[in-house]
């Protein structure tokens, strides 16, 4: 016997035996299921069920999170508007107070 027909022999052999234990495991399964147990649609159905249901409560959970990050970024805006804004008086003020202790230094320097 050669390699070439070796090799096939091999190959064939394999294939059947794939064949006849996919048919057995089959027939195993199909003798040993208990009566009490659904057809096998009705849980791949069921689960497409809860996945799609599962779905639907993320989705609705991340448009809450969407409200609520923007509700606080909206609070964190206003914040910063506050902030830059006291910001802005201070340094306004302080120039004031500056200007003024230059004046009063100078005029008391000078007079």
């Amino acid at each position: 016997m050669d390699a070439t027909r070796l090799t096939l022999v091999i190959a064939i052999v394999l294939v059947l035996a794939v064949a006849v234990g996919w048919v057995c495991c089959w027939l195993f399964l199909r003798l040993n299921r208990p009566s009490g147990l659904p057809h096998p649609q009705e849980p791949a159905e069921e689960t497409v069920r809860r996945a799609l249901d599962a779905r639907d409560a993320a989705m609705l959970e991340l448009g809450e999170m969407r409200r609520d990050l923007a509700r606080q970024m909206a609070a964190k805006d206003s914040e910063l508007e506050a902030t830059m804004s006291g910001l802005g008086n201070a340094r306004r003020e302080a120039m004031e107070w500056r200007r003024a202790y230059e004046d009063l230094s100078g005029s008391t320097s000078g007079g």
